[in-house]
């Protein structure tokens, strides 16, 4: 199937699932798509070639689970709309054009389990909103433009177990609140940004780390003893800074 999708789409009205995966569509996805209020799962898997914006009527789609619409040409600004799907677990938009801030209102989507937008063109500070997620299980910001500093706020988010905000132009130190991620994170990728200061000792306290990047940063200082508490580590990266000293036998 290709062409366009046609806005008469919008008059199924009790339409639970739609999967446009495998097509040829593209062109602008119809606003008309908001009035299917009884949807639990919009999937694209990647094969479209939507373009434009995310109709802000999506917010209308408040039993929405998953919205899947990756791998498209999507270039305009994420709607603050987006913080009504409070019902929403999944949200995957990587691999779009997407270049604006990310709304504050994503803090309201407190089921919310994973967030993917990764390889977009966001900028601007990380909301503080963000650290409401306490049931997130896995966030990536991977590769974009993103600035400001990391939130404190994310010391909440414990149910991590992967964090990727490499490839960004965050400044500023890592969180001493990310110490309070022991529990369940497993990867964290910090790599290609503009991080300062020196490694928070706090993160000798995430003892199920198995992936640590920090490389091509500007970290300054030794590296604290803490991170022989690590045990579970497999792949460290922190090459291309400015540390000094030894590495701590421990």
């Amino acid at each position: 199937l290709g062409g366009i999708i046609p806005s008469e789409l919008g008059r199924l009205t009790l339409l639970t699932y739609l999967n446009l995966s495998e097509n040829s569509f593209a062109g602008n996805v119809p606003t008309e798509l908001g009035h299917l209020i009884y949807q639990t799962d919009m999937v694209d898997t990647g094969k479209l070639s939507f373009v434009g914006s995310l109709p802000s009527e999506f917010g209308r789609l408040s039993l929405l689970d998953d919205l899947t619409l990756a791998g498209n040409d999507f270039d305009s600004s994420l709607p603050s709309e987006i913080g009504r799907l409070t019902d929403l677990r999944y949200l995957r938009l990587d691999v779009n054009k997407f270049d604006s801030s990310i709304p504050s209102e994503i803090g309201r989507l407190t089921n919310m389990i994973e967030i993917r937008l990764d390889n977009n063109q966001l900028s601007g500070q990380i909301p503080n909103e963000i650290g409401a997620l306490s049931l997130m299980t896995y966030l990536n910001f991977f590769e974009n433009q993103l600035g400001g500093t990391i939130p404190k706020s994310f010391g909440s988010l414990t149910a991590l177990t992967r964090l990727e905000l490499d490839e960004n132009e965050i400044g500023g130190p890592v969180p001493t609140e990310f110490g309070r991620l022991s529990s369940q994170l497993q990867q964290l990728y910090l790599d290609y940004n503009d991080l300062t200061g020196t490694v928070p000792t706090e993160l000798g306290n995430l003892v199920n780390l198995r992936i640590l990047t920090m490389h091509k940063n500007s970290f300054n200082g030794s590296l604290p003893t803490e991170i022989g508490n690590m045990a579970n580590l497999q792949a460290f990266r922190a090459y291309t800074n400015g540390l000094t000293g030894t590495i701590p036998s421990e």
